[in-house]
């Protein structure tokens, strides 16, 4: 009967542990948003693609989505469109932030880093992004989400834009 009660109180160690695990998972990483690099052309027939860093919130309550201006290097830049106030605010230092409403995706374009003819195709380059909950319930600072790819996938995803300079 002994034997009986240690397999009973095993199964309930390996229950409760699951439990516990599903709970952190369930508040930390169930309603973080996911960023991607996209290609994606400029207008409906246009030729020329540039890169997009399509976000999702999967969350119920709005996020802040904030990050990093500027001309860092080996890191690609994010801008929130392709009018002429948004690149220069892009490419000078400061942050910007925007608001991603519950479920709602967003493309944000990006930028090639100034050092983008140096950096070797076996190099990664990434995007770092910082989000909150607006109405946060237990976390209030912001966390981190690195959107990181290696250069020959970047040069892949779309050959025209960004394949390796002709060197003579």
């Amino acid at each position: 009967m002994g034997y009986v009660w240690e397999i009973v109180k095993g199964v309930g160690a390996l229950v409760g542990l699951a439990t516990g695990l599903f709970v952190v998972w369930d508040r930390f990483f169930r309603n973080a948003p996911t960023a991607v690099v996209v290609i994606r052309s400029l207008s409906p027939h246009g030729k020329t693609s540039v890169p997009f860093l399509k976000v999702h919130n999967p969350s119920e309550r709005p996020i802040l989505l904030s990050w990093e201006n500027g001309t860092p290097i080996g890191r690609l830049g994010i801008m929130r469109g392709h009018e002429v106030r948004d690149i220069v605010v892009a490419l000078v230092a400061g942050r910007t932030t925007i608001v991603l409403d519950s479920g709602e995706i967003r493309e944000l374009p990006l930028h090639r880093p100034v050092d983008w003819e140096s950096i070797d195709p076996e190099n990664y380059v990434d995007c770092e992004l910082f989000w909150r909950f607006a109405q946060p319930k237990i976390w209030k600072r912001d966390r981190r989400l690195v959107v990181r790819l290696p250069m020959k996938s970047l040069r892949a995803l779309d050959p025209d834009g960004f394949r390796a300079p002709d060197k003579e």
